[in-house]
């Protein structure tokens, strides 16, 4: 009984491991025995493998444990199943090659047998049971009825009562910004926009950005019924995103996801309406030139400040710094970029 690994542990992950009481710090590379409880807190994720390659990922505030994980390395034959007491998983479970191999997710109320599925199942503290199957099949049993659920459906339950008959998913939100799902930007607070869901089922959008592509990693965790979101102040980096549909019943469908790449510029140049005269590097301007301190296109600068030597000083509210000399003579031009996380770029 060989269990799982967790692949993935961010924020306050904790595991029970069998024949304890007592919950441990968790950290990438713990092995999972059967028997062990996995516990994440608020704003918090894991990520548990298998050896077959099955991939479960366990999202906030929720408690799962790996109830049976068995494998016959002679014919591949499996036995799986894991117990969800509450809360939410996303589940990458391996296709079984063998017809008696099995894998279950069983919750207080149901039990959901898995055939090679992308699927999400979420239990809340009202003892609603929700499905999602977004690729594959899988069988719901609750209330002693069985149910046959297929890709791009869901069903729930409600404590003791029978599934009800499958529901379409809502389809994934087709994004309007950024324009390619692969973009590269100076700009630190980023907006994302995506078009609304026709549909009267329509419930909310759930909108997450993370700093790994398994989603593991989270920046913003965000659910809205608003078909935008910007971003807080994001260091460099590289960014994943994803934006869903979750109708009335609270059945969240497939995502559609994207890559942000933050590159931070703080570059600055001057720039003399109309054009100066320059001689040995030094500009001659007429008393009605205006002179401008330009960020490039793209950039991180959201204010600036320019000064004349100590003389006089501005502080302009926008990546573009426009004005013009107090006097005629001779001034050093200084100007400094500052970004969205208040940090100044070089004079």
């Amino acid at each position: 009984q060989e269990g799982g690994i967790l692949t993935s542990a961010h924020g306050d992950v904790r595991i029970v491991l069998p024949g304890s009481t007592a919950a441990t710090h968790a950290s990438t590379g713990d092995r999972l025995p059967v028997g062990t409880i996995v516990e994440t807190g608020q704003d918090s994720r894991a990520e548990a493998t298998f050896a077959d390659g099955t991939v479960v990922q366990i999202l906030p505030q929720s408690r799962l444990t790996v109830a049976d994980y068995q494998r016959d390395r002679r014919n591949d034959r499996r036995q799986s199943a894991l117990n969800l007491t509450m809360g939410r998983i996303l589940g990458k479970i391996k296709p079984k090659e063998k017809e008696e191999s099995t894998f279950k997710v069983k919750t207080p109320t149901t039990t959901i047998a898995i055939r090679g599925t992308n699927l999400r199942i979420d239990s809340d503290q009202n003892e609603t049971v929700r499905l999602s199957v977004l690729t594959g099949k899988a069988e719901y049993q609750a209330g002693r009825k069985s149910l046959l659920v297929p890709a791009n459906f869901g069903t729930y339950a409600k404590g003791e009562s029978a599934p009800v008959p499958p529901i379409e998913l809502l389809p994934p939100p087709a994004v309007v910004a950024p324009s390619e799902r692969s973009t590269s930007t100076a700009r630190q607070r980023f907006g994302f926009a995506w078009e609304t869901i026709p549909s009267g089922r329509f419930n909310e959008f759930h909108f997450e950005l993370c700093r790994d592509a398994s989603f593991n990693d989270p920046v913003a965790d965000v659910r809205t019924k608003a078909p935008q979101y910007e971003s807080k102040a994001l260091e460099d980096g590289v960014y994943y995103w994803q934006v869903a549909s979750v109708d009335t019943d609270g059945l969240e469908g497939r995502v559609t996801q994207g890559k942000l790449t933050v590159h931070r510029n703080m570059g600055v140049t001057f720039r003399a309406v109309p054009d100066p005269l320059t001689i040995d590097g030094r500009w001659i301007i007429g008393k009605r030139c205006q002179v401008s301190a330009d960020a490039a296109m793209d950039t991180s600068i959201v204010r600036m400040e320019v000064d004349l030597g100590g003389e006089t000083s501005w502080e302009f509210w926008e990546p573009t710094a426009r004005f013009s000399f107090p006097r005629e003579g001779s001034f050093t031009l200084h100007a400094q970029g500052i970004d969205a996380m208040d940090k100044r770029g070089p004079i």
